[in-house]
């Protein structure tokens, strides 16, 4: 797919335009969760691009190995992320080794098994932020994390503040 234009007129691209538009109006709001909105939001384009990519694509693009491999990866770290979760673990479920598995993901998704496992526990991590009332030690183990403390680490890492604040931020927002 070389590039999309895209219309309001369709229902999956205007919901992509939208995406956007949100991104753009959380930006000139100055709001905290910025970048939260853009990692949620860019899978969410892929995953609508990927989902409507034309049948000559799909013709054009006959499934890889390491495609086939990589999914059945991602979909055990999905089904799996509030466990732990080895690389080896996750290499057995696409049927590869290791370094294989580390390599599908540096060049098919630009990085490495562990940070996408990290970045599903997050991701995972801000839903029930926002949508619970559980403790941050609550969330910490149900996504998977060793301690609270370490899942505050992480978090705060990867969005510039702690998941209080950031459940803080969602809740002045509403």
């Amino acid at each position: 797919m070389a590039f999309v234009h895209l219309s309001h007129d369709i229902p999956w691209q205007k919901e992509i335009l939208d995406m956007i538009l949100h991104i753009y109006e959380e930006d000139r709001a100055g709001k905290d969760t910025l970048p939260l909105t853009i990692q949620s939001s860019i899978f969410a384009i892929w995953k609508l691009l990927y989902e409507h990519r034309s049948a000559d694509e799909v013709r054009k693009a006959p499934e890889s190995h390491h495609m086939t491999s990589l999914k059945r990866m991602i979909g055990y770290v999905q089904e799996n992320y509030q466990n732990r979760i080895t690389l080896k673990q996750i290499a057995d479920a696409g049927n590869v080794s290791a370094s294989t598995c580390n390599n599908i993901f540096n060049t098919l998704i630009h990085q490495s098994p562990v940070r996408f496992l990290l970045s599903c526990r997050l991701n995972y991590s801000t839903k029930m932020l926002k949508e619970t009332d559980m403790t941050v030690t609550e969330i910490a183990g149900q996504c998977g994390f060793s301690s609270a403390s370490y899942f505050t680490e992480m978090f705060h890492r990867e969005y510039g503040m702690t998941p209080v604040d950031f459940r803080k931020a969602e809740q002045e927002e509403l």
